[in-house]
């Protein structure tokens, strides 16, 4: 079953805490990125390996630890939180003349780095056989969905 953000099965309060669980490390991959990045601009493996290290230590806490008061503290590393915080850190590396780290983190702000969060993947692996987004749902608030009956 494909998520959708127009999906009757939950109410928007719902959606939005979803979205902070499932958001929280991709946020995470990109503000220890950043952050690494500008301690050291000329290492972006040493960024991406420490943000894939965070990025996954988040995934596998939010997983066992999932609550109503995490997926709130998700909230500001997802959406136009992390928009903002990754063009900020565009422009801060633009300016300093680190037009290799200002590309990436612009190219980070508007997600095109989600196949390279382990986050993605295993959040993937974990929710199988429904879509990621309808598993946190269902860790999340006890939600039983009716298209359950017909998944393998």
């Amino acid at each position: 079953m494909v998520y959708s953000m127009h999906n009757d099965y939950l109410d928007q309060e719902e959606k939005a805490l979803v979205e902070g669980i499932y958001q929280l490390p991709i946020g995470m991959f990109n503000y220890v990125g950043l952050g690494a990045l500008a301690l050291d601009p000329h290492s972006l493996t040493h960024a991406w390996l420490a943000a894939c290290v965070a990025s996954t230590v988040a995934t596998l806490f939010v997983w066992t630890a999932m609550s109503r008061g995490l997926a709130l503290a998700g909230v500001p590393f997802g959406g136009w939180v992390s928009t903002l915080v990754c063009l900020a850190g565009s422009a801060w590396f633009a300016y300093s003349g680190q037009w290799l780290c200002a590309a990436v983190m612009a190219v980070a702000s508007i997600g095109i780095l989600a196949p390279i969060v382990p986050s993605v993947w295993i959040f993937t692996v974990m929710s199988r056989p429904i879509h990621v987004k309808y598993r946190i749902a269902k860790r999340l608030f006890g939600t039983e969905f009716p298209f359950e009956q017909d998944v393998p």
